[in-house]
């Protein structure tokens, strides 16, 4: 994992929690049923914020304790793996529904 030598000021990712957290309000007020992609773009945004909160931590974890700057770095890198699983799950279910409108069920 490579920590950024400036990390996000917490403004930043403030705001990028309000537009996570607008965009879910406006999904569970519309009419219909949210898409999987928006669902999807939602966690993947959550967890991008996770890992920029965990990795600006980082820098000012105490050293001295034995495990916790490892602990830190292994939870970014678990966060940031999840963002990337959420990012391939949406290309697959995209995938899966190109293939069925091209190719509908015959039975």
């Amino acid at each position: 994992m490579t920590v950024t030598p400036d990390p996000t000021p917490l403004p930043t990712v403030a705001d990028r929690a309000d537009a996570v957290a607008t965009d879910l309000r406006r999904l569970a007020t519309s009419d219909g049923a949210p898409s999987t992609r928006d669902l999807i773009d939602l966690a993947a945004a959550t967890a991008a914020i996770t890992v920029t909160l965990l990795e600006t931590a980082l820098p000012s974890v105490d050293h001295d304790e034995p495990g916790t700057g490892e602990a830190f770095e292994r939870a970014a890198e678990l966060g940031d793996d999840a963002r990337r699983h959420l990012v391939t799950a949406f290309h697959l279910v995209a995938g899966v529904h190109g293939i069925v409108s091209v190719r509908p069920s015959t039975t």
